[in-house]
């Protein structure tokens, strides 16, 4: 499915090659790195850093819409 997205958006033009090739260069090099890390590492660890960072994530993004709203100083 995702080969054929790439092959529709790239037929079309609708890919800015100056974002999609280093895009692709570091999601290569991090899936690499990533999945050679991940068997090495202890699986509670890595499952306890996925957590994390997806509630970390939640949270902000919680605060950002549901938070206080910031008025700066100058703005209108």
């Amino acid at each position: 499915m995702r080969g054929a997205a790439i092959l529709v958006l790239v037929l079309e033009g609708d890919v800015n090659w100056n974002y999609g090739v280093p895009m692709a260069i570091g999601g290569l090099i991090g899936g690499y790195v990533g999945g050679t890390i991940s068997h090495r590492a202890n699986r509670t660890v890595v499952r306890s850093i996925v957590v994390a960072i997806g509630f970390a994530a939640s949270a902000y993004y919680f605060w950002k819409l549901y938070g206080p709203a910031v008025i700066r100083a100058g703005a209108e």
